[in-house]
């Protein structure tokens, strides 16, 4: 049986598609469209979609009652409360370092690049006294300062989850260097504060709560991969989970660098050059499918966003669904059940009939509009290393008591799309883009535009601007 494990970032996500809760930054949209684009993919293509329901007491059986498709998985059952404390302590050791206006240590520092995310943080007077405020380098009413926008805000949403989840990891603390390396104690920032002197007095609200939106990413993605290894199942995460995951696995030596490498190059493929893409190496394998956005497919066939699911419960049952669910079981199974014996030339047999079953696909289910095609790349990767490294497994319980519907399997999967791409592809919809968003419940009283900095000025000194 197949399993895609989805988080409750993207059901929260899909919540505010549909109206269910109300939405103080418009910026949010596009990225959780991503997420509902993830749900309809595993409903598609997967036996079971399973979430593991770590809310709180006040908020579980409504989101139960929400989505009753999803089979929800007690953690205290399922032996996987252990997973939660080595998740905060690999957070912990990723301690944000901000030098010179930049995040600098390696886990920030290469999942913002990987978003384009051209970041500057610079000491900005309020109240007589200087905070460390986070801008954008770039001009409003562009492209570069929609993109920044819409990841910034799917960054700054991980908070959302907060208040609702039963525990988690939620930290402000970061290390400041100035630009020549010097250290910026809180202390001394602290002493400024309180004699208003025009001193360094602290950090931004603003930038406190983008630093706590990076632990909280980094707490979550690394205890639902964790899961996933647990459970046998793929990952299925909101995007801007998806693309730390990715750097994360790198560090953790799940998969080699030159791997990860490969998988980035693959992404970024022309979508026109292949329709399916396989490839191996060692214990690890990758597939490159061009899927068309199935959300903008059937926003062609319904007028109400609030029933696109129930009718991708139907579109499950299509033949060409159904063939490209089975091919796509059929190498995973391989991989389980044959430990890599024979593997290249039983890939090449699976990737013919992948690619025919795409092309089926794109046929039936893609939609050209003025800005071009609909089709997002996705990769999936299984991964058939038993143990990570350095990831201690969790304590040995017995499985097949508490699963009896799974059989044990070596591997688990993460799908992996690159969320920059995607935006653009996906705002370019037009009228289908309008239809999705269309019932969301807006609060603009609240709403702050991003601050931004001209690339020009960026080390420029004045009255009421200090470079880090």
């Amino acid at each position: 049986m197949s399993k895609a494990l989805i988080d409750n970032a993207s059901l929260t996500a899909i919540q505010r598609i549909f109206g269910q809760i109300t939405v103080f930054n418009p910026d949010t949209r596009t990225s959780d469209l991503l997420a509902l684009e993830n749900l309809i993919n595993a409903i598609l293509f997967y036996d079971e979609i399973i979430c593991i329901d770590n809310y709180k007491d006040k908020y579980r059986e409504e989101r139960k009652k929400l989505f009753p498709f999803i089979k929800f998985i007690d953690p205290d059952k399922y032996g996987l409360n252990s997973l939660d404390l080595i998740a905060k302590n690999e957070a912990r050791k990723n301690r944000p370092i901000i030098r010179g206006g930049e995040f600098v240590n390696d886990d920030f520092y290469q999942f913002i690049e990987s978003l384009k995310m051209n970041i500057v943080c610079t000491w900005d007077l309020s109240s007589s006294v200087y905070y460390l405020t986070m801008k954008m380098l770039g001009q409003p009413n562009t492209s570069e300062y929609e993109k920044y926008s819409n990841l910034s805000t799917a960054i700054f949403n991980e908070l959302s989850e907060v208040k609702t989840q039963k525990n988690g990891y939620f930290n402000k603390d970061v290390v400041l260097y100035s630009s020549t390396g010097e250290r910026i104690t809180k202390n001394d920032m602290e002493k400024a504060n309180k004699k208003r002197s025009r001193g360094l007095g602290g950090i931004s609200k603003q930038l406190e709560m983008f630093i706590a939106s990076l632990n909280w990413i980094t707490y979550k993605t690394i205890y639902y991969t964790l899961a996933a290894k647990n459970l046998w199942a793929d990952t299925f995460l909101h995007p801007i989970r998806q693309n730390y995951q990715l750097n994360w696995i790198t560090k953790s030596n799940i998969y080699g660098g030159d791997f990860t490498s490969k998988i980035v190059q693959l992404i970024n493929n022309n979508i026109n050059k292949d329709l399916v893409q396989v490839f191996d190496n060692g214990r690890n394998i990758s597939e490159r499918m061009n899927l068309p956005i199935f959300s903008v497919w059937i926003m062609d066939k319904i007028d109400d966003v609030r029933v696109i699911i129930e009718f991708a419960f139907e579109l499950r049952n299509d033949p060409a669904i159904r063939d490209f669910r089975n091919q796509i079981k059929e190498l995973r199974n391989f991989y389980d059940d044959n430990n890599l014996s024979g593997a290249n030339k039983k890939i090449h047999s699976i990737n013919r009939m992948l690619e025919k079953a795409s092309f089926n696909i794109l046929n039936k289910y893609n939609i050209s509009h003025n800005q071009g095609s609909s089709i997002l790349p996705v990769i999936k990767i299984i991964n058939s290393i038993t143990n990570f490294t350095p990831i201690p497994n969790i304590p040995e319980i017995d499985l097949r008591l508490k699963l009896p519907e799974i059989k044990l399997r070596n591997t688990f999967g993460i799908m992996y799309r690159n969320i920059v791409e995607d935006i653009i592809v996906l705002e370019r919809a037009g009228r289908y883009y309008d239809k999705l968003t269309s019932k969301y419940n807006f609060d603009m009283s609240r709403y702050v535009e991003p601050k931004t900095e001209d690339p020009q000025f960026r080390n420029h000194e004045s009255d009421w601007k200090i470079p880090m």
